[in-house]
């Protein structure tokens, strides 16, 4: 059988699905409500199969105490990443353990197109996903309609509509990066961090920020930092941060520096030529390096994180060269002050589509619009 759950018991679901196996004890302490409350809601969840109790717990002469936690198989999720020339796609369980991952270059950018891509993506899953979560660079209020995606010339789409009307499964939509954050903040590197941002730097730059355990929301998501201008004191330069610390910054760099000859170039060719030893490219990637530490100590003085995560195509240039990148970060601090605190996450791509599985779980779970779709996790 199938049932809805209550705001008040999906609270409580989400706090055993993030920290779970936890006690009751723990559970009325992090929700603030009182043990009895507690009781009935784990006994609401419990008796239909929703949440399941696990072997007693025994600390020294205290009562034993009964665990809860959540069979993560209960209910799997397909997370898409589009860019404007692929989707990556990935099937997992309620904490984002892969069960299967796909993808393949876009047929086309035409909407219709890329929501029969989606549909073809939902058969070849193994297991049939609960909610489809799909993540794009660009913006959707709603988190139904696509507002505006630049890579996929796409503006006011509306996707969600358009796959659940090819696959009849609840979809919802975000920006990329946000879903990214909200997965680093669930599972990974910022797991138990209430108060993050993370940067992306490659073909474009995205910034998220979780406050007090929530994405700050705005409808300008993954639209300002591309025209915003940065100053690099070292070059004397001040551009738009497309032509900051771009994959097209990359290639223009490179090209004064070089002269280009030899053939076309791209930042995958010169993140290339960097790693075989190539003094220009070198120079390009140390130069990147420092200008990403520059957006995020930038970032960090109007929001104030206990952590930055810096993400995306070319994070790797900034491990390779902390010492930039540390550079990067103090030139436009008080040197007084310490330096912001950065986690470089390697990339990939699976990563992405990872944090859109997340954005499907919050749609399980009623935290995100997944439309006029009654969702629900199947109990036992």
């Amino acid at each position: 059988m199938a049932r809805r759950i209550t705001a008040a018991e999906r609270r409580l679901l989400l706090q055993v699905l993030l920290h779970g196996p936890v006690t009751r004890a723990e559970l009325s302490s992090a929700l603030d409500l009182s043990t009895a409350t507690i009781a009935r809601l784990a006994r609401s969840l419990i008796d239909t199969g929703i949440v399941d109790e696990c072997a007693p717990v025994i600390h020294g002469r205290a009562r034993p105490q009964v665990p809860l936690d959540i069979d993560p198989s209960r209910a799997h999720l397909l997370g898409i990443n589009l860019t404007g020339t692929a989707a990556t796609a990935v099937l997992t369980d309620m904490r984002t353990r892969s069960v299967w991952t796909g993808g393949s270059p876009l047929d086309s950018t035409a909407p219709d197109a890329v929501a029969r891509q989606v549909a073809g993506l939902v058969s070849s899953c193994p297991r049939r996903p609960a909610v489809i979560g799909i993540g794009l660079g660009g913006s959707s209020a709603d988190g139904r309609t696509v507002d505006r995606a630049a890579y996929l010339d796409w503006d006011d789409v509306p996707l969600a509509d358009l796959v659940e009307h090819e696959t009849g499964l609840p979809c919802v939509v975000s920006n990329d990066v946000d879903a990214l954050a909200m997965a680093e903040g669930w599972f990974g590197a910022a797991s138990g961090q209430d108060n993050f941002n993370v940067v992306t730097i490659g073909t474009g730059i995205g910034f998220a920020a979780i406050r007090g355990g929530q994405l700050v929301r705005g409808h300008d998501a993954g639209l300002v930092l591309g025209t915003l201008p940065f100053a690099d004191p070292v070059d004397g330069v001040v551009l738009p941060g497309n032509d900051f610390a771009t994959d097209r910054a990359m290639v223009s760099l490179y090209v004064g520096l070089s002269g280009a000859e030899g053939g076309p170039v791209s930042a995958d060719s010169v993140a290339d030529l960097a790693r075989d030893g190539h003094p220009a490219a070198q120079q390009v990637v140390r130069t990147w390096a420092r200008r990403s530490g520059i957006i995020i100590s930038t970032g960090a003085a109007f929001t104030l994180p206990d952590l930055t995560l810096l993400m995306g195509e070319r994070a790797g240039f900034a491990s390779k060269y902390p010492d930039d990148l540390l550079d990067g970060l103090a030139c436009v601090r008080d040197p007084t002050l310490p330096v912001p605190r950065v986690e470089v996450v390697p990339h990939d791509w699976a990563s992405w589509a990872r944090g859109a599985a997340v954005l499907a779980i919050r749609g399980l779970l009623g935290l995100e619009d997944a439309g006029d779709h009654v969702v629900q996790i199947e109990a036992r």
